[in-house]
């Protein structure tokens, strides 16, 4: 009896470590990477602390040190103020922005309330 409760206990947390780590190697996956193709809405959020809600478009390029994308939210107009001020978004005249650095990431985003269009430009820095 006593070692199949260890047994379990190993499992249990074999397993928890195992999806820990996988986690982990799945975000700095996202995190490094430096393209328009997979993960770049991933890659913008968590690069430039900003949550991208659903989108009817979006268009990107990149060159591997600065990346440019836009997209058109789709979102209810009575929910733009909330979204912009859970992001941080400050009003700048007419659009609003949010813009930040770190050690290897600086960032500028601009969203214009009139047509939804949420623009990035994000600059790797190493």
């Amino acid at each position: 009896m006593k070692k199949k409760i260890l047994i379990a206990i190993i499992s249990t947390g074999l397993f928890f470590t195992l999806f820990a780590v996988s986690f982990l190697s799945l975000r700095s996956h996202i995190y490094n990477r430096k393209d328009c193709e997979r993960f770049n809405i991933d890659n913008l959020e968590i690069r430039a602390h900003v949550n991208i809600p659903n989108v009817k478009d979006g268009d990107c390029k990149c060159d591997g040190k600065i990346k440019e994308s836009s997209f058109t939210l789709d979102i209810d107009e009575d929910r733009v103020q909330n979204y912009l001020r859970k992001n941080g978004f400050k009003k700048v005249s007419d659009y609003y922005q949010k813009k930040g650095i770190n050690e290897d990431t600086k960032w500028d985003v601009v969203f214009t309330p009139d047509n939804k269009k949420l623009s990035f430009v994000v600059e790797y820095l190493d």
